[in-house]
């Protein structure tokens, strides 16, 4: 059961590679073809932006983000949530993109194929495209860029130290072996057998590609950035605003031949009080908002309602709000007190009293949209005297009460209240549970250490499930100890790896499909997570900003309708 907390949705480590592998085959000659993915794909936005008329050109929008991006923007080293993905779209590009099928597409790449093996993967980048500075996109500062991700970039700083080696990057490309640019445009890429490579390229926003002088720059790599994106920076006061105004030679055209972006300028405003940002909306001090917080968006409904603002939400490709197990230490170690934490807790009335019924239940690690989606896998339900048998199972196994501390990664009030809400579950039927509320970056560090029973926790942003393979695979001996520092469970499951392994292989949707299936049920019988909501990214705006979630991709796509990575800001626009 993941704790709502705002503050605490692990925007470190967690949030940074939570989508460094996008799997799903590239547009445009790929040979490795699509993978489809389950289920629907609409959002309220799409069915809204109809009637939005023809764009307009210039003005400011004030963009409402739920956090400041305490990193920066040097991508390789960043660590981005998605209020900084959000910024990141601004001043960024990526390789590849999904589209509305959640098939990855060209973006600065101009196509993307393999051999059969899906081993060798040639890069065709687009040709004209400029950085910021008035740099060339080459295949040489794509590799660069690339071979710095996966920390193998070569050059060195002043003392001696390498220049960008990314932490968590080099987890997600461990399958990736070479890189060579063969001419200014093309790149060859060697891989282990991998057909959903092509999606990698996007990383959920934050795979941007960076110009050589930002990439070398040693002291401001993280507030120079230095990009293609539809925006360049122009200020940024941390906590207070980020202001970004329009790349008069953006590359990308709009599907009548007009040049993006729309807007001159967006200033993000990072505000991390709820009750401040639902008032920026209401008052007009904001464009437009990024929010997922439950009373927030009852209240935006109203407002909607009213006529008074638009309003955007998604419900697919959500990302999952959960609670997530150490299971390498007890209590946790043990299935039973798992299971009777699992079986405590009444989702369903947490949802309606404290989130005003606004979420969905969670059946397991992909949602609606997402291939491997199984509306019911076979979780445990809420049960309060299942629960107390397991309880006794468990006792009997160790000799001890089920006790456990649960980690708070924040002090937000709403969180907390949460936290309250399940403790009193837990003391019903007679579990101790405590509480340790830690600010943000000691409860994250706890979680990525190992020091922790259980945490609330929220990742995995609903791209192609082979973005979980960084998260969730081990490659030592399935039982023992997990090699992968990432795995923040710390479970070793050999129905798990060869299922991660199996689907990575192929390019078939119908095996892909039943290994996650397959995932998603081992999740569900080993309770290794606690699953708790999807997430509802909701963006209210005002009368006046049209385009959210609505500009084609380029070849004319409609875009991805999952707002896990935000909106495109190119596609904004304002009525003046």
């Amino acid at each position: 059961m993941i704790i709502r907390n705002r503050a605490g949705f692990a925007k470190g480590v967690a949030a940074i590679v939570a989508a460094g592998l996008l799997a799903s085959a590239c547009g445009g000659s790929s040979k490795s073809g699509p993978t489809k993915p389950s289920g629907p794909a609409t959002t309220q936005g799409q069915q809204q932006a109809a009637d939005e008329g023809k764009p307009v050109y210039g003005g400011t929008a004030v963009y409402g983000l739920p956090a400041e991006t305490s990193g920066g923007y040097c991508d390789t080293d960043s660590q981005l949530a998605i209020s900084g993905i959000q910024v990141n779209r601004a001043l960024f590009d990526t390789l590849t993109v999904p589209d509305v099928k959640g098939e990855y597409k060209p973006y600065l790449a101009e196509s993307v194929t393999s051999n059969p093996a899906f081993t060798q993967w040639t890069v065709k980048l687009r040709s004209g495209v400029k950085f910021h500075d008035g740099s060339a996109l080459t295949a040489a500062v794509v590799k660069n860029n690339l071979d710095a991700y996966r920390g193998a970039y070569d050059k060195k700083r002043s003392d001696g130290t390498s220049m960008r080696k990314s932490q968590l990057f080099v987890f997600v490309f461990l399958d990736m072996t070479a890189v060579k640019a063969v001419d200014d445009l093309t790149l060859e890429i060697t891989t282990k057998p991998w057909a959903s490579f092509p999606a990698t390229l996007y990383g959920s926003g934050r795979l941007g590609i960076m110009a050589q002088a930002q990439l070398d720059d040693e002291k401001t790599c993280d507030t120079k950035p230095i990009g293609t994106g539809p925006f360049k920076m122009q200020s940024w006061v941390k906590d207070d605003h980020l202001t970004v105004v329009k790349n008069p030679d953006y590359w990308r055209k709009d599907t009548g031949g007009g040049k993006l972006p729309y807007l001159d300028q967006i200033d993000f405003k990072p505000i991390t009080a709820s009750s401040q940002m639902q008032n920026g909306i209401a008052s007009g001090g904001l464009d437009l908002a990024l929010d997922d917080g439950g009373p927030n968006i009852v209240a935006y409904r109203e407002l909607n309602k009213a006529n008074k603002i638009k309003l955007s939400s998604s419900d697919v490709f959500p990302e999952l709000s959960y609670t997530i197990f150490n299971v390498t230490k007890p209590p946790f170690n043990n299935i039973h007190a798992r299971l009777a934490y699992a079986h405590a807790v009444d989702r369903d009335k947490l949802n309606q009293i404290r989130y005003k019924g606004v979420f969905t239940r969670a059946s397991g690690p992909f949602g609606p949209g997402v291939l491997g989606f199984l509306a019911d896998p076979g979780l445990p339900k809420y049960d309060p005297a299942a629960a107390k048998a397991e309880m006794a199972l468990y006792k009997k196994d160790t000799g001890k009460d089920l006790e456990f501390t649960y980690t708070s990664a924040g002090t937000d009030p709403t969180g907390l209240a949460d936290i309250d809400f399940i403790k009193t579950y837990m003391t019903n039927i007679g579990i101790k549970m405590n509480v340790k509320a830690v600010d943000e970056s000691t409860g994250i560090n706890a979680v990525i250490g190992k020091d922790f029973s259980v945490a609330g926790w929220r990742n995995h942003p609903g791209y192609d499930p082979d973005t979980e393979y960084v998260w969730w695979h081990c490659s030592a001996p399935a039982g023992g100890p997990c090699e992968n520092l990432v795995n923040f469970n710390g479970f070793n499951d050999a129905v798990i790896n060869k299922a991660f392994e199996v689907a990575r292989a192929s390019n078939d949707p119908a095996v892909r499909k039943t290994q996650y299936e397959t995932i998603n049920r081992q999740f569900a019988k080993m309770v290794y997570n606690g699953w708790g909501f999807y997430s509802l990214w909701t963006i209210p705006s005002a009368k006046r900003l049209s385009g959210v979630g609505t500009l084609p991709i380029p070849g004319g796509n409609k875009p991805f309708p999952g707002y896990t990575s935000g909106v495109d800001p190119a596609g904004l626009w304002v009525t003046k």
